[in-house]
């Protein structure tokens, strides 16, 4: 199954599930700690990861910690799953961890719209199998070499929750990531910034 089909089954999964589950659940009191989300992540900007991965597929899982009458402070989970397609001669992918605290806004004329900030920390982790026969011109890489590479930096963004019921909602958030490069990477801001639009549907749980 190629990725564009297999990100449609899954969106038509996701919609059909998330639309069961809010029927069933509608009679019951919006009082949800948690949250579970997928998205799809799709890299903006000029940057490695826009022009050498593609977004595959994102999930988010989030914890209500703190109330108040105009905001919410959750504790979150990020995960986003990129598939690399720089060289045809080469397999591999890239998965970015992203722990972070978000602080979502309340607009009492717009209840079902919700604003929010996140502000966290994040891991890249990529992992490239390169078949024999490639030339990478580079000396210190071996043809059927397995490239693997592991950043961290800091992550935030801003988004916007909509409310479909009290259990269904739409998720969309910019996500920017600062990344930490090593000193063998040239520390420039293609190397090291990463810029995502995610579109996804969650349900509280």
């Amino acid at each position: 199954m190629d990725t564009i089909m297999m990100k449609r089954v899954l969106l038509v999964i996701t919609i059909c599930f998330c639309v069961s589950y809010s029927t069933a659940q509608e009679t019951i009191n919006d009082d949800s700690k948690f949250s579970l989300g997928i998205h799809h992540p799709m890299s903006i900007g000029d940057n490695f990861i826009k022009n050498a991965y593609n977004g595959i597929l994102g999930l988010d899982v989030a914890y209500k910690a703190h109330e108040a009458e105009s905001f919410v402070l959750k504790a979150g989970l990020g995960v986003d799953y990129f598939n690399y397609n720089f060289l045809d001669e080469a397999d591999g992918n890239a998965i970015i961890l992203k722990p972070r605290i978000i602080g979502e806004f309340k607009i009492n004329s717009m209840p079902a719209l919700k604003p929010y900030a996140i502000l966290g920390y994040s891991f890249f982790n990529s992992k490239i199998d390169l078949e024999s026969g490639l030339n990478t011109f580079d000396p210190m890489i071996a043809p059927n070499a397995t490239v693997k590479t592991d950043y961290n930096g800091i992550n935030y963004g801003v988004g916007v929750l909509y409310d479909i019921s009290t259990k269904v909602f739409i998720n969309l958030y910019l996500d920017f990531i600062s990344l930490n490069v090593k000193d063998e990477v040239p520390d420039i801001s293609y190397n090291k910034n990463v810029q995502t639009l995610n579109i996804g549907l969650g349900i509280n749980l």
